[in-house]
C-alpha cells in the first residue's frame, strides 16, 4: 500500500517484496517453525556454540588485519540486484568503520554492528547451557569478542549482567537464597531513591562518553517520526531512504521507532 500510495512502480514493489520476504518475513516464520518442528534444544545450543567459536577466530584474525591497516571492505554482493537499504547492506567486509569515530566496528554475521550486541546477548544465554566445556569456553570467548568489537555500550552493560543473572536463577530453589532475598528486597525498596539516582547518573555518564552517537540516534528518531506524521501517517513511505549527513547517511525508516 505504501508503494502504491507513493507511485513507486511495479519493479520497485517486486524488489521490495523480495527484500521483505528474505528479511522481515523470517521474524514470523522462525517462531512458527519453532512451534511446529520438534527441535531438540541441545542441537540449537551446539549450533550457537559452533557459530561462537568461528566468530572468535574470525574476530581475532580480522582485528589483526585492522591493526595492520588493511582495508575491511571486499566487494558488493551481486544480490544487490534484489534491492535493499543501500550498498552497505550488501557489502561483504571483514570489518567496517564507525561513521562517528572512524575506528573499526565489526558487524560479523549481522546486517549492522548495532545488531551484533543484541545477537550476542542472546547467544551467551545459549552458550552457558552447553554441557561440553570445550565448546562452552570457545563460544563464550566468541561472545566476548562480539561484545568488544561491536562497540556497543548497551551491549556491554547487558552482557555483563546476563552471566551472573543466569547463574543466579539456577539457585533460586535454594532455601537460603530465598530467605536472603526476603531480607534484601525490603532494604532495596526502602533505599530505592538513592539507588535509582545513582543508576540514572551512571547511565548519563555512559551517554556522554559518545555524544555523537546519541546525537545521531536522536536525530534519526526525530526524522523518522516527523516524516511519518507529516507525510505518510496511513501507509508509510513504502521504502527507506538514505539520510543526510546529520544522521551520518543512515537510512531513515519506521524501524528505528517502531
Amino acid at each position: 500500500m505504501g508503494h502504491a500510495d507513493w507511485s513507486l512502480g511495479t519493479t520497485q514493489t517486486i524488489k521490495s517484496t523480495v527484500g521483505w520476504a528474505k528479511g522481515w518475513a523470517l521474524l514470523g516464520l522462525f517462531p512458527l517453525l519453532g512451534a511446529v518442528v520438534n527441535l531438540k534444544p541441545e542441537r540449537i545450543i551446539r549450533a550457537v556454540c559452533v557459530a561462537g567459536k568461528h566468530t572468535a577466530i574470525f574476530g581475532v584474525i580480522t582485528f589483526i588485519l585492522y591493526v595492520a591497516g588493511l582495508p575491511g571492505q571486499l566487494f558488493i554482493s551481486p544480490l544487490q540486484i534484489l534491492g535493499g537499504a543501500g550498498d552497505n547492506f550488501f557489502m561483504v567486509s571483514l570489518f567496517g568503520l564507525s561513521p562517528e569515530t572512524g575506528v573499526g566496528c565489526w558487524q560479523f554475521f549481522a546486517p549492522w554492528a548495532s545488531s551484533v550486541w543484541f545477537l550476542n546477548c542472546i547467544f551467551v544465554i545459549f552458550c552457558l547451557q552447553e554441557k561440553d566445556n570445550v565448546w562452552r569456553n570457545w563460544s563464550i570467548a566468541g561472545c566476548v569478542v562480539m561484545a568488544l568489537l561491536s562497540q556497543s555500550r548497551v551491549g556491554w552493560a547487558i552482557f555483563i549482567m546476563i552471566i551472573p543473572l543466569f547463574l543466579f536463577t539456577r539457585q533460586l530453589k535454594t532455601p537460603r537464597l530465598l530467605l536472603g532475598l526476603g531480607f534484601l528486597l525490603p532494604i532495596i525498596l526502602l533505599s530505592g531513591e538513592p539507588i535509582y539516582e545513582s543508576v540514572i547518573d551512571a547511565f548519563q555518564q555512559v551517554k556522554e562518553a559518545r555524544p555523537a552517537s546519541n546525537r545521531v540516534r536522536t536525530a534519526l528518531e526525530n526524522l523518522g517520526v516527523q516524516r511519518w506524521r507529516d507525510e505518510a501517517p496511513m501507509w508509510g513511505h513504502g521504502k527507506v531512504e538514505s539520510g543526510p549527513k546529520l544522521v551520518e547517511f543512515i537510512s531513515i525508516g519506521s524501524h528505528h521507532t517502531w
